[in-house]
């Protein structure tokens, strides 16, 4: 599917939304565009960065009064306000998704004012190794970090090695250190669509990233 078409139908969908018309989230399902290259997603795809406990509040210090000094383009998602990790949502707690092969056990969220972000607290074991998955962006470039404490004063934060504007991410997770980890879903614009996630024990999830994959 083309760009043009694929902001076409975003666009329907938004129009929708503002007509006051009520647009199942677990329907919209995004397509490759043009631009679509396929990554890798077995082996080394992951990355972390270190940074210092003021990095990293640094890096997380979008505020409550900044987002909510703004007017809402879309009506917000269930978990807000979870704009910081001190307002993480924790993950656990939020619905699961259902009907489709393709968003079985996913959750869905959205970012209705621009530069809105979504932390989302998870209790993650080292004798494990998850499979972390973003999809259904529609053209946003999002991406999804897991968030680690390191006991000594720093964080590391792990993400797709191949990050690509605007297209989904899949990539496997085996934590450091067992205990609370925190999920954050960051960048892209304002969009009605909701993107879907999830952070699941490898094998336990489709890790389909669009709907012709399953």
């Amino acid at each position: 599917m083309k760009k043009n078409l694929l902001k076409a139908t975003s666009l329907g969908v938004l129009l929708l939304a503002m007509s006051g018309i009520v647009v199942n989230a677990t329907e919209q399902f995004a397509m490759p565009d043009a631009g679509y290259i396929e990554m890798p997603y077995e082996g080394d795809v992951a990355e972390v960065e270190v940074f210092t406990e003021e990095e990293m509040r640094e890096i997380c210090s979008i505020s409550e009064a900044d987002i909510n000094s703004l007017a809402a383009t879309v009506e917000p998602d269930p978990y807000e306000p979870n704009n910081t990790m001190e307002t993480a949502y924790p993950y656990s707690k939020t619905e699961k998704m259902t009907g489709k092969a393709f968003i079985d056990g996913y959750r869905n969220s959205n970012c209705h004012v621009e530069g809105d972000e979504d932390f989302f607290s998870i209790t993650l074991s080292s004798s494990y190794t998850y499979s972390v998955v973003l999809k259904n962006l529609y053209g946003q470039d999002r991406h999804i970090y897991i968030w680690e404490s390191n006991g000594d004063g720093t964080w590391s934060r792990w993400k797709y090695k191949y990050q690509q504007a605007g297209q989904p991410e899949r990539w496997a997770f085996t934590p450091s250190r067992s205990g609370t980890h925190y999920v954050q879903i960051a960048g892209g614009g304002v969009e009605s669509f909701y993107y879907f996630f999830a952070v699941e024990k490898y094998g336990t999830i489709n890790t389909a990233l669009w709907p012709s994959d399953i």
